[in-house]
């Protein structure tokens, strides 16, 4: 058995990293067809950003998107990406989640002390249901809620690593071709 120091493995962590409190949240990146994303003005956060929030210990992190997008936007949302559905055995009761678009560490600094998110990022789509429904926003959380372009979205207040993620979402032709062909099969 080969054993290491932590600190050898992950040297760029913060010294406070072990002690911290990590919180694993759930994401969604809602995109539409017309290249635009689905933000909020989030209150806590001062910043635009997706919707998203914790994963309650009684959910999947797939349900806890579509939970927190519903309360933060009025929109009901689906899962767009991979998943081995094959791999699914209801006789063992195993089932496969949806993979994320990316999964973030962030040091999230609260009124009490800091902690780390483990944020679970998802590509979205509004269900079919909700295709014409006007977003809205929750007034205990956030300010307001939109879809925007990405010439919007750089004219707003956003954290640095979010606007990197955006600026990639926005240059990856796949995700915007898998949000065309959810949008076709569900015209």
């Amino acid at each position: 058995m080969i054993e290491f120091a932590w600190e050898t493995v992950m040297p760029t962590l913060a010294a406070d990293y072990a002690t911290l409190t990590k919180r694993f949240t759930a994401s969604g990146l809602v995109l539409r067809p017309d290249r635009t994303v689905l933000l909020v003005d989030h209150i806590k956060f001062r910043n635009w950003i997706y919707p998203g929030g914790r994963v309650k210990s009684t959910e999947t992190p797939d349900e806890a998107v579509k939970r927190e997008v519903f309360e933060e936007t009025g929109l009901r949302v689906e899962l767009l990406g991979t998943s081995d559905f094959d791999l699914d055995d209801a006789q063992a009761d195993v089932t496969v989640l949806h993979t994320p678009y990316v999964v973030l560490r962030e040091k999230i600094e609260s009124q009490t002390e800091p902690e780390y998110y483990v944020d679970l990022v998802y590509v979205c789509a509004v269900s079919p249901q909700d295709r014409n429904a006007p977003t809205r926003h929750n007034p205990q959380e956030t300010k307001a809620a939109r879809f925007v372009s990405r010439e919007e979205a750089n004219q707003l207040p956003m954290f640095r690593d979010f606007r990197n993620l955006l600026v990639r979402v926005f240059e990856d032709d796949r995700v915007w071709a898998i949000v065309a062909d959810y949008d076709k099969r569900h015209a």
